[in-house]
């Protein structure tokens, strides 16, 4: 299946960066690089909030069943400006 979308930020640790596609079908796929170290990370979706902004969540759910989120559009609809699109 082929990349529909492609986008690149600066991750939040110095000199790690994400990669999001978003695939042919609308599937998210978030990877996570630093180095020689990659990491897919699991189950990434992106959700809509009240605001009309959209955040990205991945991983595993903590205590609270809050999972990690990257901010992905804001409230007016614009890409956040951590992330470059490439595709």
């Amino acid at each position: 299946m082929g990349v529909k979308e492609l986008y690149v930020s600066d991750g939040n640790a110095v000199g790690s960066t994400y990669v999001l596609m978003i695939l042919e079908d609308g599937t998210p796929s978030l990877t996570w690089y630093m180095g020689n170290q990659k990491v897919e990370e699991d189950n990434p979706t992106i959700s809509k909030r009240y605001d009309g902004s959209m955040k990205i969540e991945y991983g595993e759910e903590n205590l609270f069943g809050v999972r990690q989120v990257l901010c992905f559009i804001d409230s007016r609809g614009q890409l956040e400006e951590r992330w470059d699109r490439i595709k």
